[in-house]
């Protein structure tokens, strides 16, 4: 499993990761006129990307470009990923002209960007509507957030018909992602699991 790293040693970052033998290959700098056409023959084929410190010369963007695109191949292919809950692939240009003219906006501000914010706020409210009884999909802090605001609404709720408030659980499918037990357990919620059949695989109200 691939884990985000620590910021390395100074010891640690001044051992290089090129292969062996490649430190001592020497490439001609491409003419003014030769461009980064051949990248692979050209000097920086030799140089291994930054890793820990920003370098003291830059390199042209085409060739940086290059080297980045061709370092994320070997990534998963979003279209093929159907083993995660986090899918990114989608089939709409149109969605990704908006995503990357939307790139410059720190959307942290929204007083500069008042119309970006109305936008979030109508997405938000359809989703709040559709799901009307606190159901959440999303990411696992969504997950939390949402078991924490139904423990609070039922316990609110019972303070005032005046009943015990003092063992909330919840019921879930027994398929269900990790984290709603995660939550439910940080959160001190009984669990209680409907369980899967071989012609039902959801919970049946």
């Amino acid at each position: 499993m691939v884990h985000l790293t620590s910021v390395p040693s100074d010891a640690t970052a001044r051992q290089g990761s090129v292969a062996d033998g490649l430190e001592k290959v020497r490439f001609d700098d491409p003419a003014e006129d030769e461009g980064v056409a051949s990248i692979y023959g050209s000097r920086f084929a030799a140089q291994e990307l930054p890793q820990h410190e920003m370098p003291d010369h830059e390199m042209p963007k085409e060739v940086a470009y290059r080297l980045i695109r061709d370092d994320l191949t070997l990534d998963g292919n979003p279209m093929l990923n159907l083993a995660s809950f986090v899918t990114t692939y989608m089939q709409e240009e149109e969605v990704e002209k908006l995503m990357a003219e939307a790139l410059p906006k720190n959307f942290i501000d929204y007083e500069e960007y008042p119309q970006t914010a109305e936008i979030q706020n109508r997405c938000v409210s359809m989703i709040a509507r559709r799901e009307r009884n606190g159901h959440i999909n999303g990411s696992s802090e969504a997950i939390m957030l949402g078991v924490l605001s139904l423990k609070r609404r039922w316990q609110n709720k019972r303070k005032a018909e005046g009943k015990d408030y003092s063992k909330p659980n919840i019921v879930m499918n027994a398929a269900v992602q990790v984290c709603w037990e995660k939550a439910a357990r940080y959160f001190e919620v009984e669990e209680r699991y409907s369980f899967c059949t071989e012609d039902r695989y959801v919970i049946n109200p």
